[in-house]
């Protein structure tokens, strides 16, 4: 599969903690410069938008969950399938 950016980040965020999570993500956010709430309400829509990625959730955890795995799915029409089978030309004698 070819990786993008924003799929080898979500990699790697996957194999984190929750809390080194949200601090990976801050970070990413604020060196692209983009903006990062610290002081995140409870339960509000948060949207991140990251490496042509983006993704909402109600929750910080929820938002970066929904993140990874927006940016571990395949782009939309593409897909690795097997080559045709072609058959060989017939043979006239």
């Amino acid at each position: 599969m070819f990786q993008t950016l924003a799929n080898r980040f979500a990699d790697t965020l996957a194999a984190l903690p929750l809390d080194e999570r949200r601090d990976a993500v801050a970070c990413a956010v604020i060196e692209t410069g983009g903006d990062y709430p610290f002081q995140v309400p409870y339960r509000a829509a948060l949207e991140i938008q990251l490496h042509g990625t983006a993704a909402i959730g109600w929750t910080e955890d929820e938002a970066i969950q929904n993140w990874i795995d927006s940016a571990q799915r395949p782009a939309a029409g593409i897909q690795a399938t097997e080559p045709p089978m072609v058959p060989e030309p017939a043979t006239c004698s």
